[in-house]
């Protein structure tokens, strides 16, 4: 005969468990970058054209990576940190919404860092190292958590 076994505050932990079912069943997206309704620059250039031809390169700008290059640097500490989220939503430390929130803070700090301490262009050239000119393009650069659909 096999043993019964009483789980207690079992109506609680069912409750917890449906909660955070919804609470990762909302399929979250993070953006980071420059978001399209970016403030362009005084003379009415468009800070998005700006970056993506600072991100990567024209036939006279040489490339130089501030977002790609961030992702790839940092590929392993973001993936460590999104391992976390699970435990630290389920311990009460915490949210989904809050970790990626969190998270978008980060990467965005981690791409404004990379362009304060120079990027060399990918094509070496008579340039300067640095993007910094108006700090237009890295005041520019945020994050966004947004509802997939």
């Amino acid at each position: 005969m096999k043993p019964k076994i009483k789980i207690k505050g079992g109506d609680k932990a069912k409750a917890k468990l449906e909660k955070l079912a919804k609470e990762f069943g909302k399929n979250k997206l993070l953006s980071v970058g420059l978001p399209q309704d970016s403030n362009p620059y005084p003379d009415g250039a468009s800070v998005i054209d700006v970056g993506i031809a600072h991100e990567f390169g024209t036939e006279t700008l040489p490339e130089r990576s501030f977002l790609r290059a961030t992702l790839a640097e940092n590929k392993q500490r973001y993936r460590n940190f999104m391992k976390r989220v699970p435990f630290k939503v389920i311990m009460g430390k915490s949210s989904h919404a809050t970790e990626m929130e969190r998270l978008g803070l980060a990467v965005s700090s981690d791409c404004k860092s990379r362009i304060y301490d120079g990027i060399e262009p990918k094509k070496k050239s008579g340039e300067g190292v640095p993007l910094i000119n108006t700090e237009h393009l890295v005041e520019s650069i945020t994050y966004v958590v947004h509802d997939a659909d």
